[in-house]
C-alpha cells in the first residue's frame, strides 16, 4: 500500500478555521481499485437490467440504495446514467483517506487503527 500525508486546516462547518489542525492520509491500493471498478460495474448493469430504451422509471429505482451515477431525464419520472459522473468515479478508484486530529501517531498506526474499527 502506498501513501502520502498532508495537513491541512480544520474548519467548522466547512468554512471557519477552528485553530486546529487535522492530517489526512491519502491511500492507494490496487486491491481497492479493484474492489472499486467491480462496485460500480454492478451498479452499472443493475442499471441496464432495468433500462428500456436507455432510461429507467422512477418507480423501477424505488428501493434502490445507490443510484449515486443516474442523472434525470427530461421526460418526467426517467432517469439516464450520467456517464461524467462514472468517468469522474473512475478518477479515484484505489484511492482512500483516512483523516485524523491525532498528529502524534505514524501514519501506519492511523491506517491500522481506523482498518481494525470495520
Amino acid at each position: 500500500m502506498r501513501y502520502k500525508t498532508r495537513e491541512v486546516d480544520s474548519l467548522f462547518k466547512k468554512a471557519r478555521f477552528n485553530g486546529h489542525t487535522k492530517k489526512q492520509i491519502i491511500t492507494y491500493s490496487d486491491k481497492r481499485a479493484k474492489k472499486d471498478f467491480e462496485d460500480r460495474k454492478i451498479l452499472i448493469d443493475n442499471f441496464y437490467k432495468k433500462a428500456t430504451n436507455g432510461v429507467v422509471n422512477y418507480t423501477d429505482l424505488v428501493g434502490s440504495k445507490k443510484c449515486r451515477f443516474y442523472k434525470a431525464s427530461n421526460k418526467n419520472g426517467y432517469y439516464l446514467l450520467d456517464h461524467e459522473k462514472i468517468e469522474k468515479d473512475q478518477q479515484f478508484d484505489g484511492y482512500y483517506v483516512y483523516e485524523t486530529n491525532r498528529l502524534d501517531l505514524s501514519e501506519k498506526d492511523v491506517i491500522n487503527f481506523y482498518a481494525r474499527q470495520w
